[in-house]
C-alpha cells in the first residue's frame, strides 16, 4: 500500500502572502488544524498549523510574548483584543509557517510513511509530485485505515 491509496487528495491550502487571520479563518471554516502553504506558482513552501499560530511571537508596543501567552493576558487587559487582531492582520503566513516541509511522493510505501511520521513526530505529511501538492496524509487517515482494515 502506498501514499496514493491513503492520502486525502482534496487539500485546503493557503498562499504564503495571505495573512495569519486569513489562515485562521480557513482552518476554522474547514475544521482543520493545519494548512499547506503554497507560493504563486502553487509550489509547496511550508505548513501553518495551530502550533505555529499559538507559538508565534508578538513584539508590539504593549504586547510581548507568544499568541498563547497574550491570550492569557487578554482577560486582564481587554484592549489587547483589538491590538492582537491588528497584529495578526498584518502578519503574513510566510513569516510564521514551518519550513522546509517534510514530504513524500505518491508511491511512498505506508511502512516508510509511518516511520517518517513517528521518527519526526509529525501529525501530517504532504504528498507531492514535482514539488506540487497532490494530497496529504494525517494521523486521521491511519485511524480510518485501522477502523476499515479487513472490511474489503
Amino acid at each position: 500500500m502506498d501514499a496514493s491509496e491513503i492520502m486525502s487528495s482534496r487539500v485546503h491550502t493557503i498562499r504564503s502572502d495571505a495573512t495569519v487571520v486569513d489562515a485562521a479563518n480557513t482552518m476554522l471554516n474547514h475544521n482543520i488544524s493545519a494548512l499547506p502553504v503554497v507560493n504563486d506558482s502553487d509550489k509547496l513552501v511550508g505548513i501553518m498549523s495551530h502550533s505555529d499560530f499559538f507559538l508565534m511571537p508578538i513584539n508590539d508596543p504593549g504586547m510581548r510574548g507568544t499568541v498563547f501567552e497574550i491570550f492569557g493576558n487578554i482577560f486582564v487587559n481587554r484592549d489587547n483584543i483589538g491590538n492582537l487582531h491588528s497584529v495578526l492582520s498584518r502578519t503574513l503566513v510566510s513569516d510564521v509557517m514551518s519550513s522546509p516541509v517534510v514530504t513524500v511522493r505518491e508511491g511512498t510505501q505506508v511502512e516508510e510513511i509511518v516511520s517518517i511520521m513517528h521518527r519526526r513526530r509529525l501529525k501530517r505529511l504532504p504528498v507531492v509530485r514535482d514539488d506540487k501538492l497532490v494530497g496529504i496524509i494525517t494521523r486521521h487517515d491511519f485511524v480510518r485505515l485501522a477502523a476499515t482494515i479487513g472490511r474489503e
